[in-house]
């Protein structure tokens, strides 16, 4: 059977999609056009198709709950505890101490913490998949579980609360004259665009 009729069944190209396929082909690159929940998704299905690994993966996780819920009902009533679980050592969200020395705050900062780390490390760990797939899962997983820590959100941050009483509201304004020039440029800005001019801080030469 030659090569062009390998691909074929009854005349039918098996390699040409039906409407309904390249319809949810279509959408799917719209909704999701850099693959986030193709990745999340690829890995939830691996942890099911291996159980065993699954069911070691969440009694570890168990684990951690209940040594951290030893720890936050040692905090509530003024026993000192250490942290189940320390930030890392360049984890600047946390650095301020307050984070440690107020119980409520530390206990809010442990449980995302527990979290975090433990669905990192099932998703490094996922079996029955490519690096490379086992890494673009962790990248974005990584980039959500930072987005909802608590240190984003006002109530929730302790120092932005007290920087907010400290300037008189001044700092709460500023964030969200941030933000809205964010939103504007479509984009995340992590510098000042403005910071910098070419011939005063930047050279140039001409390309090649």
């Amino acid at each position: 059977m030659s090569s062009n009729l390998s691909a074929r069944n009854n005349g039918v190209d098996l390699h040409t999609l039906s409407p309904i396929e390249e319809a949810t082909k279509a959408v799917s690159k719209v909704i999701d056009p850099y693959g986030v929940t193709t990745s999340l998704l690829n890995a939830q299905m691996a942890w099911l198709m291996h159980p065993q690994e699954l069911t070691r993966a969440v009694n570890a996780l168990s684990g951690d709950l209940f040594a951290l819920q030893t720890h936050v009902m040692r905090r509530a009533v003024g026993i000192p505890s250490a942290d189940v679980i320390q930030p890392n050592a360049d984890d600047a969200r946390f650095a301020n101490p307050v984070w440690t020395d107020s119980a409520s705050w530390d206990i809010i900062k442990e449980v995302y913490l527990a979290f975090t780390r433990r669905l990192e490390d099932m998703l490094f760990e996922t079996p029955g998949l490519s690096d490379k797939e086992r890494r673009r899962s962790a990248f974005w997983l990584r980039n959500w579980l930072n987005m909802v820590a608590p240190t984003n959100f006002f109530w929730l941050n302790p120092v932005a609360m007290e920087r907010c009483v400290q300037t008189n509201g001044e700092s709460l304004k500023a964030g969200w004259e941030n933000f809205q020039r964010d939103v504007k440029a479509k984009n995340i800005q992590m510098v000042e665009p403005d910071a910098f001019k070419v011939g005063q801080d930047l050279a140039t030469t001409p390309g090649k």
